[in-house]
């Protein structure tokens, strides 16, 4: 919640959302993860974990 509040702050401000670059890797896999779900007939995709392993 506390994120929630600061990222909502922080586009209000026009100062844009704070977002790291395993977040934006993250984002940018949907597009093709779901061009090749809908491809198979809607399957189940697997996605990687870019932030497994990381603390």
């Amino acid at each position: 919640m506390k994120n929630q509040k600061l990222r909502l702050a922080m586009v209000g401000a026009r100062r844009g959302i704070p977002i790291n670059g395993y977040d934006a890797v993250t984002w940018s896999c949907l597009t093709p993860l779901s061009e090749a779900s809908i491809a198979g007939g809607n399957i189940p995709v697997k996605a990687l974990r870019f932030q497994e392993g990381v603390r």
